[in-house]
């Protein structure tokens, strides 16, 4: 429920997200929408000033030019000059600009600079205003050496001057710097100012780079401007208008605004690209927008990550909580598998320990001598059943545990299932029944020990938790699957105390039984299911149970496997060599006196070994480097061992110089039974190891092997 609330929760978080970002985008872009049309208003109030700044700029040229030949006129009237010398040294205080040049006019229209050289006009029409109008001018020409010039005249009162009469003077300036002077910079230079005639003709050009041409109308319909525009615009042109349009041509739009009457017939004409115009704006807006878009995106970002580590964390918690709960259910389910362990060791201990007395002083008594060891040597099988349970368990964990397939008689190892676990249920008072169906008597390839061990298991449950008049049954039957491949199916099934649900949710887990009353009522290390559900799985295998408290519990094991014959069982079947043991001899390392002297009667009773103890290592090696060839047939090494432990000894004795050095049989006989030990020994020179309890079966079993194998070798 937790998990669908937190779900829900995430997905109205996103539409609410996705919808503020809707309408944060639907403000910006209406708000777009206002800045624009805003910003076009204030640049045609813009391109208004720069109109009227340019009308101003002309104006004052004007009325400063005006000025400027009016006083080089007074100074000619005044001091009647009658050279040029004279001339050029009247004026030379008067001059506005470094780059001006001052001009005289005769009656021919010829101009003559202050050093007296004469500089023709290309055309009269300067020369006819000022000597026709009789009037100051303010004119654009052009001189024979193509040098151009505005000029600024007014006539005067005739004077001869080196002999020539003079009419007029001028002061004149040059295009280019006349242009800079009137211009105004226009939006970088994007923009640009023409001054021109009625009829369009350019008089004044922009300093930069530009697009008109001589006439404004001509280049306008050469763009593809439409007529009934350019047709409005020559009309409001021929009145001196004052006019504003949007004109689209050269890719872009256009605003021109223009105003006559300036000087004569001359037009203002100012035009800035709209698109342009805006640009430094439109950018600092986008970026203002980009900018505030990423701020949202980054708190939007930084709320989805700071709601992403927030889960997280709320995951990792809940992991941390849920392995906390796992590691203290672990270590309380072996806290009580100690306690109980050591409770399940003392109790066959103290009846060990207790038979042991009542024996001493019973010992005249055989039938109740007998009876005694009978059952001292039931409680210790049952020591050791816990601690190779431990053993199984450990190699499961560090996944060692091996499965080794050979042949087996079906029927042979129910047979042996039945007469082991008749007895124990006839003492309660159970019934027990095997039943089988399909062919049971084939044989079969797997590992007949492991399956031995999983039903063994179950079946001792079964047993355990059955009450007297109770029922344990196994069923057992053969299915067919494909070709040589069958599928047996082994139920086992009793009428005993039963589980609970909540305890077989956990019912496989080491450690694991259902209550403290169990534990405390029943006998065992809680690591037999374990043990089965590994077994089972590493067969490839399936296991089921089902249980009801009070009615009693049914498990099932499936397994497939392949069918064999008896000729691989003999195949399978690793022969005992038929070597004598009677007089051979041994060495034993063993520190411990009590288990040295059990070892040699055990050996010297069953096969007539006579046994050499060495207490340590040490002495074990002194003993076989200072012994003859054939002095002894192999050497059963503890590990533990006071002054060298057995390794050591192990390894010193394959290093020595003896001639069987590398040949004598060395088998290790050791309480350390974990898989990792029986490595270690192997991987020290040893030939073999061997568990303690010793097996006596296994010892000579052993002994017999590896004697056979380094006669066989020719030694």
């Amino acid at each position: 429920m937790r998990a669908l609330l937190k779900k829900k929760a995430g997905q109205l978080f996103c539409v609410l997200l996705i919808v503020a970002i809707i309408c944060l985008a639907a403000v910006f872009g209406i708000h777009y929408r206002q800045l624009t049309q805003t910003i076009e208003q204030e640049r045609v109030v813009y391109i208004s000033e720069i109109k009227d700044q340019l009308i101003t700029n002309i104006l004052t040229e004007k009325e400063h030019q005006t000025a400027l030949v009016t006083v080089y006129r007074q100074c000619l009237e005044k001091f009647e000059p009658d050279s040029f010398e004279e001339i050029k040294s009247v004026l030379s205080g008067t001059q506005m600009r470094d780059d001006d040049a001052i001009f005289l006019m005769d009656a021919d229209g010829n101009l003559y600079n202050l050093d007296g050289v004469s500089t023709p006009l290309s055309e009269q029409r300067l020369a006819q205003e000022l000597l026709l109008k009789e009037e100051a001018v303010f004119s654009y020409a052009q001189l024979i050496n193509d040098s151009e010039y505005w000029f600024y005249g007014i006539p005067i009162d005739t004077i001869v001057v080196d002999g020539i009469p003079m009419k007029a003077i001028l002061n004149a300036r040059s295009v280019q710097n006349f242009g800079e002077r009137m211009a105004t910079r226009i939006l970088n230079d994007n923009g640009y100012s023409y001054v021109t005639s009625k009829d369009g003709s350019v008089q004044l050009f922009p300093p930069q780079n530009h697009l008109m041409g001589y006439n404004i109308f001509a280049t306008l319909r050469s763009y593809g401007v439409p007529e009934a525009e350019l047709t409005e615009m020559q009309n409001e042109f021929e009145q001196g208008a004052v006019g504003q349009r949007f004109l689209v041509f050269d890719n872009n739009r256009w605003l021109l605004e223009y105003a006559g009457n300036v000087y004569d017939d001359w037009m203002v004409v100012v035009m800035m690209p709209m698109t342009i115009t805006g640009a430094d704006t439109y950018r600092v807006l986008k970026q203002t927008i980009s900018d505030i878009l990423m701020l949202f995106a980054c708190i939007v970002l930084f709320l989805i990550t700071i709601s992403r580590m927030a889960i997280r964390r709320d995951k990792v918690l809940r992991a941390e909580k849920m392995k906390l709960e796992v590691d203290q259910r672990a270590a309380h389910s072996k806290n009580q598998f100690l306690a109980k362990m050591s409770h399940d060791i003392r109790t066959p201990l103290n009846a060990i320990i207790g038979l042991l007395q009542i024996t001493e002083n019973m010992v005249d008594d055989r039938p109740v001598v007998a009876d005694n060891l009978n059952r001292i040597g039931s409680s210790a099988e049952y020591l050791l059943s816990l601690l190779n349970d431990v053993l199984d368990m450990s190699k499961i964990e560090s996944g060692k545990m091996e499965i080794h397939k050979a042949p087996f008689q079906l029927s042979a190892m129910l047979e042996n299932i039945r007469s082991m676990n008749q007895p124990q249920s006839e003492r309660k008072g159970i019934e027990f029944q095997v039943d089988t169906h399909g062919p049971v008597e084939q044989y079969y390839i797997g590992d007949v020990l492991r399956l031995n061990q999983i039903l063994m298991n179950l079946l001792s449950n079964a047993i355990k938790f059955t009450a007297q008049g109770g029922r344990v049954a196994l069923r057992v039957e053969v299915q067919p699957v494909h070709d040589s491949t069958f599928r047996l199916v082994f139920v086992v099934q009793d009428t005993g105390i039963g589980m609970s649900k909540e305890y077989m949710e956990r019912l496989f887990r080491p450690f694991e039984q259902e209550d403290g009353s169990v534990a405390l009522n029943y006998a065992g290390s809680g690591l037999g299911l374990s043990i089965v559900k590994n077994l089972v799985d590493a067969m490839d295998g399936q296991i089921a149970v089902s249980s009801e408290k009070g009615v009693g519990s049914r498990f099932e094991v499936s397994l497939c496997l392949e069918q064999g014959d008896d000729l691989d069982l003999q195949t399978a079947v690793e022969a005992v060599p038929d070597v004598p043991l009677k007089g051979r001899r041994v060495l034993l390392a063993e520190d411990n006196e009590l288990n040295a002297m059990i070892a040699s009667e055990l050996l010297k009773g069953s096969s007539g070994i006579d046994v050499d103890v060495a207490e340590n290592g040490e002495i074990v090696c002194e003993k076989f480097v200072g012994s003859g060839k054939y002095d002894y047939d192999a050497i059963l090494m503890d590990i533990r061992m006071p002054e060298m432990d057995g390794l050591e000894a192990t390894k010193a004795i394959r290093a020595s110089s003896h001639p069987r050095a590398k040949t004598i049989p060395i088998i290790a006989m050791s309480a350390n039974a974990f898989e990792e030990d029986v490595a270690i020994s192997l991987e020290a020179g040893m030939n073999g190891h061997l568990p303690k309890p010793i097996d006596l079966s296994k010892v000579e079993k052993m002994l017999k092997k590896y004697i056979h194998e380094e006669e066989r070798a020719g030694l």
